[in-house]
C-alpha cells in the first residue's frame, strides 16, 4: 500500500513540473543568398521572408499610415526596433570566406511588404575581398542560426534572381535544431 501511495506521489509531483515553453521557434523566415559586387567590394546578398504572424507584427507597429508601404521613416522604425536589436547576435549570421570568418556588418538595409501583408528585409554583408578578388572563385559557407531556438531558418534557401550562374554546388542543410548552413562557390 504505501509502495503505491509513493508511486502515486511521484506521479503527481512529474505531472506538476513545470514544462518549459521557450525550447521552440515563435518565428519562422525563409533565406535566400546571392553575391553582388558594388564599388569594387564583393557583398553577400541576404533575404529573409518572415512569416505572417511577425510580419503583421511589424506592420502594426511600424506601418504608421496602415497603407501596406513602408517608406524611409517606417524603414527606420522596422531597423531601430525589429533588427538592429539582433546586432550583438551577430544577426544571426555566420559567414566564412575560404576557410576565414568574415566580420558580419550589415548594409543597405531595405524593406518590403509583399503580397498577403508579408514583410522581407533585404541587406547587404561585406565578404571582405574585392570583386578582383572574387574573380578566381571563392568558397563561401553562410549559417543562419538563432541560438536562442526563438528564430527558425527554413532549410530550402532560395538563390536571388539574376545571381544563379555565378553560385555553383548550393547546398543547404539543416543546423542544429533550427538553422541552416549554405556551402557554394562563387564563380563569377
Amino acid at each position: 500500500m504505501r509502495a503505491r501511495r509513493a508511486l502515486a506521489s511521484a506521479c503527481l509531483a512529474l505531472l506538476l513540473l513545470p514544462v518549459g515553453a521557450g525550447a521552440h521557434p515563435h518565428l519562422f523566415v525563409k533565406p535566400a543568398i546571392g553575391v553582388v559586387a558594388a564599388e569594387g567590394e564583393l557583398l553577400l546578398q541576404v533575404r529573409w521572408e518572415w512569416d505572417e504572424l511577425w510580419s503583421s507584427e511589424i506592420l502594426f507597429d511600424c506601418d504608421l499610415d496602415q497603407d501596406g508601404v513602408l517608406d524611409e521613416a517606417e524603414t527606420q522604425q522596422v531597423f531601430k526596433y525589429y533588427f538592429s536589436n539582433i546586432e550583438e547576435y551577430a544577426y544571426f549570421m555566420k559567414v566564412r570566406v575560404d576557410g576565414e570568418v568574415a566580420p558580419v556588418e550589415v548594409r543597405g538595409f531595405q524593406v518590403e511588404v509583399l503580397e498577403e501583408r508579408i514583410v522581407r528585409y533585404e541587406f547587404q554583408v561585406p565578404l571582405g575581398c574585392t570583386a578582383e578578388q572574387g574573380v578566381a572563385g571563392l568558397q563561401l559557407d553562410v549559417l543562419f542560426n538563432d541560438d536562442s531556438i526563438y528564430t527558425a531558418f527554413d532549410d530550402k534557401v532560395g538563390v536571388l534572381a539574376g545571381q544563379g550562374d555565378a553560385l555553383a554546388d548550393v547546398a543547404a542543410a539543416k543546423y542544429r535544431f533550427y538553422g541552416v548552413e549554405i556551402s557554394f562557390w562563387y564563380e563569377p
